[in-house]
């Protein structure tokens, strides 16, 4: 299986998804293990913290392609965790880095149909990127669909989940936080509009 974390996505092995293009293979498996675990229904969830002593072991044998190692440690804030640490480590550069400050600041702040725009332009995010990134969005859909219960709603989701997704290339340490800032709003119009979209479809 070989090293899973502080890769490139075009370097790990990926599964072909009709609506995604192609989604590394790990992340496919630990949303599913975050499934079986009955992590959509668990409160908290992405929020608390698993185990350090699973998460750290369930990585190595995750990146030693060990994947009934990885199982025995594995529980749905593991999954989370190991979800999130995936996409902290991300080479080379984190996901939404992928935008350009001019394209995810206005997103941010504009109205529904700026952040409509910006995510239904198939040019706006290289491709392995955007894709990935409607991934998560629907995994984010499935999280915050049971806030009932989860105590998970979108903007809960998009501060817990921004910091893994953009990373300072800033100098100034002011608009590091401001940028941080924006790209929580950015997720959570984005998540916002996905879930619009998915009820627009059902």
């Amino acid at each position: 299986m070989g090293k899973q974390f502080g890769m490139s996505i075009a370097d790990l092995k990926c599964t072909s998804c009709e609506a995604y293009g192609t989604v590394p293979s790990v992340l496919l498996f630990l949303a599913g293990q975050l499934k079986e675990h009955a992590g959509l229904q668990k409160e908290g969830i992405f929020r608390v913290s698993g185990q350090k002593t699973k998460v750290a072991a369930a990585r190595t044998a995750l990146d030693s392609g060990d994947v009934a190692q990885a199982l025995s440690n594995m529980d749905a804030n593991v999954a989370a965790n190991l979800i999130k640490l995936w996409f902290r480590e991300l080479q080379p550069q984190a996901l939404l880095n992928c935008l350009a400050e001019a394209q995810m600041v206005p997103a941010a702040n504009g109205s529904d149909d700026a952040i409509q725009s910006l995510m239904e332009d198939e040019k706006a995010m290289p491709p392995l990127q955007r894709g990935v990134f409607l991934w998560l969005l629907d995994l984010l859909c499935a999280v915050v669909s049971n806030e009932p219960v989860n105590r998970m709603g979108p903007q809960a989701a998009g501060v817990v989940l921004a910091p893994n997704l953009w990373q300072s290339e800033n100098a100034n340490p002011i608009r590091d936080i401001e940028l941080a800032q924006q790209a929580a709003k950015f997720l959570q119009k984005a998540l916002k509009w996905r879930l619009a979209s998915l009820e627009g479809a059902a």
